[in-house]
């Protein structure tokens, strides 16, 4: 048996006992829960709604964790059920609308959280969760008056803060936005999300120095996100640091070895890097995940183009022309691999892309034209001199 102190008044207390399976059941589904082991907690809480019956924090608990997995009626009916116990509980109110809203089903996410805020006005996160509801619904001017509400209640309220970062941005106010995003974090210090926006935003107005900074920040806080080391790689490459950006992609992969876009750059950056096998495995893997993404084709391409294997590089460029067959870009690169010897083709294709507005086949156009032009003038010249 386990046994607890409870108290039972200012001046008297007394030893409780609690059966040592129901107490370590309890602690095992918290901790599943607390570590994100959603799916894996709920038989626990089960288990404790059998022995002991219904409990309004063990239906919150599992109602939770239904939610997370994405069960939303399930979830819906837990919470009903905890109702029924309390039902002017103005969190579970707001849990009923966090599960809502995890079900994209933002109008009635709002009346729950406005139903949490009715009963405690104070609870800062039920507003703050109804103005992301809102912004749900393309709503942003009604979203930014609910952050900006549950901020004027708690200022330290880092949810709000991030949250309304993405509105300010959206409205061209990217100072305000980093400003909004600095405050989440000086309210929560560890807050991941907030230091990768904030190098995002960074990176976005040509500050890469302080965007991988912030990237930085963002992986110390949570090392284990795929997403926060290729931002910091992608920096790196606006930096020039091409080794560095190397080292970002492969970390990634270290932690999620299907992260896409990271398969992607690292196959970039190996190529920059000569290191052409590498190249071509990583976007070949790339795309196994995503064979439709024309890039990743074009990227291959200019790897067997470095290679001299033009045949190959040019029936990657042709998928590419499959997939988007307004691009110039893909044009000019198919005639870039024609010589002399097959000038007629070279010239197709770089009309066809500048056609589409590429400069460079423009360019190389004219020119031909005007090498044309000066040739005829030069034959008429000799002409009139004999």
């Amino acid at each position: 048996m386990l046994c607890t102190l409870v108290l039972l008044s200012s001046n008297i207390s007394v030893i409780a006992y609690v059966p040592d399976e129901v107490n370590a059941m309890k602690v095992t589904a918290d901790s599943l829960k607390s570590i994100q082991m959603y799916k894996e907690a709920i038989p626990y809480y089960d288990s404790l709604l059998t022995k002991n019956g219904k409990q309004l924090d063990i239906l919150k608990a599992k109602g939770e964790c239904l939610a997370q997995i994405g069960e939303i009626s399930s979830a819906i009916l837990v919470y009903k059920s905890a109702l029924e116990i309390d039902s002017l509980d103005a969190y579970l109110w707001k849990q009923i609308g966090d599960a809502y809203a995890f079900g994209n089903i933002p109008s009635s996410a709002i009346k729950s959280y406005a139903r949490s805020i009715s009963i405690n006005p104070k609870l800062s996160y039920a507003y703050s969760a109804m103005g992301s509801a809102y912004n749900q619904l393309n709503s942003a001017d009604t979203a930014e008056m609910a952050f900006k509400k549950a901020l004027e209640v708690d200022s330290l309220n880092h949810e709000a803060w991030y949250n309304l970062s993405f509105i300010l941005n959206a409205k061209g106010n990217v100072s305000g936005a980093m400003e909004s995003l600095k405050k989440s974090i000086s309210a929560k210090s560890d807050f991941a999300p907030a230091y990768n926006n904030l190098g995002m935003l960074y990176y976005g107005a040509g500050f890469p120095d302080s965007a991988i900074a912030s990237f930085n920040s963002a992986i110390l806080n949570d090392r284990s996100n795929a997403n926060y080391y290729n931002n910091a790689g992608l920096a790196c490459l606006e930096h020039r640091d091409t080794i560095t950006a190397y080292r970002y992609f492969k970390n990634a992969l270290l932690y999620d070895s299907l992260h896409v876009k990271s398969l992607y750059n690292a196959g970039l950056t190996s190529y920059y890097l000569l290191q052409y096998s590498n190249a071509i495995q990583f976007i070949q893997k790339a795309l196994t995940i995503q064979p439709n993404v024309p890039e990743y084709w074009y990227a291959l391409g200019l790897v067997h183009a470095s290679k001299n294997e033009k045949h190959i590089a040019a029936g990657y460029w042709n998928q590419c022309l499959q997939l988007d067959k307004d691009n110039p870009k893909y044009y000019y690169a198919i005639g870039s691999l024609y010589d002399e010897t097959a000038k007629e083709v070279k010239v197709d294709y770089f009309t066809k892309a500048a056609n589409l507005g590429d400069e460079k086949a423009k360019a190389w156009l004219d020119a031909q034209k005007t090498s044309k032009e000066e040739q005829k003038g030069n034959t008429k010249s000799k002409k009139k001199k004999r």
